[in-house]
């Protein structure tokens, strides 16, 4: 679903994209934790996905995807498993990392709620893209 290892805990998860781009082991695990912390799953950094709800892997899976600062996230349904609080810390992080960092996120979602807070809306209808305004 997510993608996850499944020999592997969290930490050491969303610690391997920083390790294949050759970075220095204990800054690869200090900025793993922080895109854990920054989504709010800091505390079960020794278990593994099995372990963890839906919702715990697709955070988890969101920390991965932001841990090396990439230009484009492509997020489908990124707040789908999460409770409100949740979406909205995930929402509150994206606007962060695009302000701070200008990462760009392309978001697929059918939750309205995250929907209205994008400012740049497009809907895909019979194969035609459409902006939609705000």
């Amino acid at each position: 679903m997510h993608h996850l290892l499944s020999d592997f805990n969290i930490i050491e998860n969303v610690t391997l994209p920083l390790l294949i781009q050759k970075k220095d082991k204990s800054f690869a695990f200090e900025k793993a934790y922080n895109a854990l912390k920054s989504v709010g799953i800091e505390k079960k950094i020794k278990n593994f996905p099995s372990e963890l709800s839906g919702g715990e892997r697709q955070r988890v899976a969101i920390a991965r995807a932001l841990v090396t600062k990439p230009s484009l996230v492509i997020a489908d349904e990124p707040t789908g498993n999460l409770d409100k609080n949740n979406s909205n810390r995930i929402l509150d992080l994206f606007f962060n990392l695009n302000s701070t960092y200008k990462i760009t996120f392309l978001i697929v979602t059918h939750d309205m709620e995250f929907f209205k807070n994008i400012p740049l809306k497009m809907k895909l209808k019979t194969g035609t893209l459409y902006k939609i305004d705000s």
